[in-house]
This record gives C-alpha cells, structure tokens and sequence, in this order.
C-alpha cells in the first residue's frame, strides 16, 4: 500500500499562469530545464507522465530581469503605475524576475493632456513624474 502523497495538477511553465510575470508572457527559451509531471491517473509517483523540457537560452549577461508593460488598471484611484516580483532565486529568495505595469488609460490620459508627443518639451516636469513613477516601482 503506497501512501506517498502525489499532486494530481501539471505545472506547465509553457502555459499561463505559470510563464508570466505581471502581464508579461515570459518566453521559454528564458527558462531552465523543467520536468512536469501528469500523475492524475496515477497510483504511484512511479507511474506519472514525466515530460522533461530542455533549457533555454536564458538571458546573456543577467542578474535580474524586469518585464515593462501597459495594461488597464483597476478602479479609478489615479494609479499610475504597479509593480512586484515573479521569480525568486530558491536559495536566497531574491527576485530574478520583476514587472512593472503602467496603467494604460493614465498613460493615454497624460499625454492626451500634453498635447501629444510634440508637447513633451512643455510637459517636462510631468514626464518626469512619469519617470519618477518608473524608478520607483
């Protein structure tokens, strides 16, 4: 009688929610070899479906990545900006992997009110809140 516990789920770094960080989708050429197992219909660990996927590439010369997108933000609460970390070093559990979301319709709505790119120069100091924002987050 095997009472070894067994986790009846996938986890397929290739497929969301498991190869995105924010809303990013991260490419799997950034990724290590990663083994996923199926032992849905297994009685034993022996017996799952083992899939071993080959490393990728990874990111030459990398210490920690941060993945810059836009999307909507929720609510109406004038954030102009979130952030957090995906990936943790298992060892030392310090991010490799970060994001930075930019809401997109306070974007739209700052440079509606610049004028468009053209005004960037009258808008300085309002881009460099922008800036501001992304050096924070």
């Amino acid at each position: 009688n095997d009472e070894r516990v067994m986790c009846a789920s996938v986890r397929d770094i290739t497929r969301a929610p498991f190869n995105t960080c924010g809303a990013a989708t991260v490419p799997a050429e950034y990724y290590g070899e990663a083994t996923t197992c199926d032992c849905a219909a297994a009685r034993t660990r022996d017996e799952c479906a083992c899939v071993t996927a080959p490393a990728g590439e990874g990111v030459a010369d990398a210490d920690t990545l941060v993945f810059i997108t836009t999307e909507e933000c929720p609510g109406e609460s004038g954030t102009l900006a979130v952030a957090g970390h995906c990936f943790v070093d298992p060892l030392t559990n310090r991010p490799l992997a970060g994001y930075v979301t930019l809401c997109a319709s306070r974007v739209e709505e700052h440079v509606a009110a610049m004028g468009g790119a053209a005004a960037a120069d009258a808008g300085a100091a309002a881009w460099g809140t922008w800036m501001d924002t992304l050096v924070h987050e």
